[in-house]
């Protein structure tokens, strides 16, 4: 049976691939019961072994899989190029580079020279690609990851992309190769439900599907990949018949290159809710992960909630090492490196110092940090890299004991272990994931700390931060939320009886996070919301209806949900749409009792119809009465972090008490004797513990405290703050 190129690259999602799999081919390995036999001449195990799971799944962090594959393009790239202009093998990657892609590198070697300020991927554009797409649903991307490589034949298979620890780069005379370690892109099997591969060689298009399955009488799973009758099977190419994949046509037009499709892939949250281009995203995490590689992937974001917005752009990746060079984040002039004996050699370390562009935001860890996260999602401030390629980073902890106490989120510090020649493997475990945990590496380490922090540009600037980080607050969002915590908190406290909470000492201001929503690309159920039973006919009746599927389906689909009130068909006033709902606004509606539902009418043939369930109400012939309970007791505290004032803390009331105005000087000299010593982050932990409690304290005195002079009030205050940390102490040694 031929199988067309358009019907392999239309399978965006598990359910695509289960029914393609049985139309095709009556077996998508998810029956029970599976036997050898059964799969026999059609489903082969990768790496030719039925217990290949251990190996496969030695790398569980589905990110992590992504970089092996990309790592694998590059490669497959410069190995072409290579073989084109027949260049020896034995040259290092810059080398093969600079040949392949002269206007490239040149314009990176004048970023480092400093002539120019940009990178641009020119002759090495669109050589490796990484598309995302929407999977089955928004927690699980359909990544495409393409080449424009050597191509595979289908033969090839088994000893190449579908191997398991073999030595295909492990030669010296492919010593240009960065993928030279570990197990390679197949792991990255296990996190996508469905890997399909597509190769390009001599013409022909070979692919093959690969999943997971269980074989009876197996203890373990095992990855299978297709082979009709007993082979790699090859795609009738209909290229010209593929939709929604405008990037693959470089490969389309090429003599050869891969695309393998990552289906339902599970990566870190951070990373699949966010635009592949915005800051701290899926881009930065590939620039930190091929930190030094150099090498330029284009990146495509395919999914159609995001490219709704209208900022939506596409990127190149080019490491973090360029965006260093290219980005105004980098201080240059608190920048540099380090010389670091090791066995009697020296070798250089290069430091950046990164920092947002406004001076006043440098004692900030919170704006330092979305800075720093843009160069290293990991937020290591040392790290060590093998062929340009992140490794493992190393706690700050061990900096800030040497000195360094306020760089954190603020100092990058590069260890790149190829410059040891033969001793790099000394640092490294055999699968390229973390450092060894030794005497040598860790004397290395201190010996380069303790010169970092010896360093005269890091300790002018860690003295600067210091100072700046005394100076800093706790910032808008911050003082919104204890504004809201002070008012919650004090309206109960003036409640009478039984409805007044208890008051805690230490009260947290961040919110609570909210389980993740997994949004769908089709509606699959109508659920309404509502159980209020009585509404004033002049009352807005809103209705909430949930459909569990993204804002643009919901905003395409709802001109095909239909309302109907005691069975006649009804137009609501107005509707909005959002993601997971969609919500209606009814205004005067006859008095008496109502049943209102709604139905769904797909605009795909053959679909079925969805109904909500029935919404029983009632409107009263009453108007809304006017809320004079809540107008008399409602109070509003708003929160302000002051200086230079007299008082630690000033409290200012309106004439009848409901709108307040606490203000808190957190830099009184009074409270310095908490700050001694402390960077922005621990300072920040202290005003924390005592800011709510003692802002309380002197709402709670009410005119007992507004009656005192700035003196007592600060004298009450210190006290309260004072009893805070005694009291943590005592309980520190209770539990001893």
């Amino acid at each position: 049976m031929a199988i067309k190129l358009s019907e392999l690259l239309s399978l965006y999602k598990e359910s695509q691939v289960d029914s393609f799999l049985l139309d095709k081919f009556s077996l998508n390995l998810k029956e029970r019961k599976i036997t050898e036999e059964t799969i026999k001449n059609l489903w082969t195990p990768v790496g030719g072994n039925f217990n290949n799971a251990s190996t496969i799944d030695l790398l569980a962090d589905g990110d992590k899989g992504i970089i092996e594959r990309l790592t694998n393009c590059i490669d497959t790239v410069l190995e072409r190029k290579v073989n084109e202009l027949n260049i020896s093998g034995r040259q290092k990657t810059d080398y093969v580079l600079k040949k392949a892609f002269p206007k490239y590198m040149n314009n990176v070697e004048r970023v480092f020279s400093g002539e120019a300020t940009s990178c641009y991927s020119y002759d090495a554009s669109d050589y490796v690609i990484f598309a995302a797409n929407l999977g089955s649903d928004s927690s699980k991307p359909t990544f495409d990851i393409v080449d424009r490589g050597l191509g595979i034949e289908g033969s090839r298979f088994s000893k190449t992309i579908l191997s398991l620890q073999a030595d295909n780069k492990a030669k010296v005379d492919k010593n240009f190769t960065i993928g030279s370690f570990g197990q390679g892109g197949s792991t990255s099997i296990p996190s996508a439900n469905t890997t399909i591969i597509i190769s390009k060689k001599n013409g022909k298009y070979f692919y093959t599907i690969v999943r997971c399955t269980q074989i009876d009488q197996r203890k373990n799973h095992t990855y299978l990949y297709l082979t009709p009758n007993g082979e790699i099977d090859v795609a009738e190419d209909d290229h010209e018949d593929v939709v929604n994949c405008d990037y693959l046509n470089s490969l389309f037009e090429d003599e050869s290159g891969t695309i393998i499709r990552m289906i339902d892939t599970e990566i870190s949250k951070e990373f699949r809710d966010k635009a592949l281009d915005k800051p701290m995203a899926m881009g930065d995490f590939l620039n930190t992960e091929l930190f030094g590689v150099k090498f330029p992937i284009r990146l495509v974001e395919n999914r159609e909630n995001f490219l709704m917005n209208v900022h939506a752009q596409e990127r190149y990746s080019y490491g973090s090492l360029l965006k260093l060079e290219t980005w105004k984040y980098n201080k240059k002039e608190y920048s540099g490196h380090i010389d670091v004996e090791y066995k009697n050699e020296l070798y250089k370390i290069n430091f950046y110092v990164v920092l947002p562009n406004k001076e006043e935001d440098w004692g900030k860890d919170e704006e330092c940090k979305k800075v720093f996260k843009m160069f290293n999602v990991h937020e290591k401030s040392l790290f060590f890299t093998v062929n340009g390629q992140y490794i493992e980073g190393i706690d700050y902890t061990r900096i800030r004991n040497k000195g360094l106490s306020s760089l954190e989120y603020r100092l990058l510090i590069n260890i790149e272990l190829d410059d040891f020649g033969a001793d790099k493997f000394n640092f490294f475990t055999t699968d390229r994931s973390k450092i060894k945990s030794k005497d040598v590496t860790n004397q290395f380490i201190d010996k380069v700390i303790k010169t970092l922090a010896s360093n005269d540009k890091l300790i002018e600037i860690n003295n600067k931060i210091s100072e700046l980080s005394k100076a800093s607050t706790l910032g808008e969002g911050v003082n919104e939320a204890i504004g809201e915590a002070l008012t919650d908190s004090y309206q109960d406290f003036s409640k009478e009886g039984d409805k007044k909470r208890k008051f805690t000492p230490h009260p947290d201001p961040e919110p609570r996070p909210t389980p993740e929503p997994i949004f769908k690309e089709q509606i699959e159920f109508l659920k309404l919301t509502n159980t209020k039973k009585t509404i004033y006919k002049d009352e807005k009746l809103k209705i909430v209806i949930k459909t569990g599927a993204y804002k643009h389906v919901n905003d395409k689909e709802k001109v095909n949900i239909f309302g109907y009130l005691d069975d006649e068909s009804i137009s609501p006033d107005s509707v909005s749409v959002m993601n997971g709902v969609v919500q209606y606004v009814y205004e005067r509606l006859s008095v008496g009792e109502h049943v209102l539902k709604y139905a769904y009418f797909p605009k795909k043939q053959n679909a079925v119809m969805l109904e909500s369930e029935e919404y029983i109400f009632e409107v009263i012939d009453e108007k809304m009465p006017e809320d004079n309970d809540y107008k008399n007791k409602h109070i509003d505290i708003k929160f302000e972090e002051v200086t230079g004032k007299e008082t630690i803390i000033t409290i200012i009331k309106n004439d009848d008490d409901k709108q307040i105005t606490l203000q808190y000087d957190t830099k009184h000299p009074e409270l310095e004797r908490y700050y001694y010593g402390l960077d922005e982050a621990k300072i920040n932990e202290k005003r924390l513990k005592f800011i709510i409690p003692s802002a309380l304290c002197a709402l709670y005195l009410k005119e007992t405290y507004d009656n005192l002079d700035a003196e007592g009030k600060n004298k009450v205050i210190l006290a309260y703050i004072a009893s805070i940390f005694e009291g943590e102490k005592v309980m520190k040694k209770l539990k001893k």
